[in-house]
């Protein structure tokens, strides 16, 4: 696999890149519809055998909002609790959103309530 070196001297993994030779071959075959469907199970395949790039892309998908941290976690392969703890070491901020405290008050009274 090719690497690149972003300035801060992280190694990221070159973009997959189906050539053009094997993308006619393979439409020729007619395993795929087009270019576009091969070259999206190339990527799909490039993930799946890969685990630094599947914990990679979780990560931004959790940074951008786009998944919850159960849901990145299993996309990255890993159990809520690894996965949180990788975040932590990366200094990801994690926000947890909760009801406000009148709303969890008036659920206590409830319970109280009922219990009694």
């Amino acid at each position: 696999m090719k690497t690149l070196t972003a300035s801060k001297k992280k190694k990221i993994a070159a973009k997959p890149h189906l050539g053009n030779a094997k993308a006619d071959a393979l439409l020729k075959a007619r395993l795929f519809m087009n270019a576009e469907a091969a070259q999206r199970q190339v990527k799909s395949m490039w993930l799946a055998v890969d685990p630094e790039l599947r914990l990679e892309a979780a990560i931004e998908l959790f940074r951008s909002d786009e998944v919850t941290l159960e849901r990145a976690a299993e996309i990255a392969g890993l159990n809520r609790w690894v996965f949180h703890e990788i975040l932590i070491k990366r200094d990801i901020k994690i926000v947890i959103e909760v009801d406000p405290a009148e709303e969890l008050e008036k659920g206590v009274k409830a319970i109280l309530k009922h219990a009694e």
